[in-house]
């Protein structure tokens, strides 16, 4: 493994200006365990088995797959806004773009909605790129503006570009008719599994290439 201590001095000064960001917002750091000892309660990401002792006796357990389990124990005790840097694990994640073992942040703000959490994150992104001034390349190699506010767009809007309406209700039968011919759909399949063949072939690729944006 090849260590490039440029790259690694960067990435150790971003993290303390990530610390420095939440701490000004009054945020409290928290640690939490990175061990579960019973199943975790996400269906949707396969966590990485272990064996623990315990007095002798051997305990299955998982390695967390996100702090997020007991960091919400933490809100439900009353201690406000938290964020955590930690390690996240999950199994089944070498690819390209994911790896089973990462860095991750982890931050809950107490009587606060989804926008307000887009807002905090377009917060800290442009608070880091001052502080390091950082020049930030767009795809087409031109400098991002960070004086912009982030697009915010919603998952409807980028479907009807492909004339495709997708409602709550709907069965796995039906998204796999209207995206037939535009994807391969196996038996296998579930609706979300299709539904995201679509996305990372025709909208992910081209999403905050110009700009930063929120998909929500």
């Amino acid at each position: 493994m090849r260590i490039n201590k440029n790259l690694l001095m960067l990435r150790g000064e971003m993290i303390d200006y990530v610390n420095l960001f939440f701490k000004n917002r009054g945020f409290l750091r928290v640690e939490t365990p990175s061990i579960y000892l019973k199943d975790e309660s996400n269906p949707n990401i396969k966590s990485i088995q272990i064996k623990v002792s315990q007095k002798g006796k051997v305990i299955d357990a998982t390695l967390i797959t996100s702090p997020e389990i007991y960091m919400k124990r933490l809100l439900a005790m009353g201690y406000g806004n938290i964020f955590q840097i930690c390690r996240f694990y999950r199994d089944d994640e070498f690819s390209e773009l994911h790896n089973p073992e990462f860095l991750g942040l982890e931050f809950y703000e107490i009587e606060k909605n989804y926008l307000d959490t887009m807002q905090t994150t377009e917060d800290l992104i442009k608070f880091i790129v001052d502080k390091m001034s950082l020049n930030v390349l767009n795809i087409s190699g031109n400098p991002i503006d960070f004086s912009k506010k982030f697009d915010r767009v919603t998952v409807k809007d980028l479907l009807q570009d492909y004339k495709i309406s997708l409602n709550s209700l709907e069965e796995r039968e039906e998204l796999a008719e209207k995206l037939k011919g535009k994807i391969n759909i196996s038996e296998s399949d579930t609706y979300d599994d299709i539904f995201f063949k679509f996305f990372i072939t025709y909208i992910e690729p081209y999403l905050g290439s110009e700009h930063p944006i929120f998909l929500h």
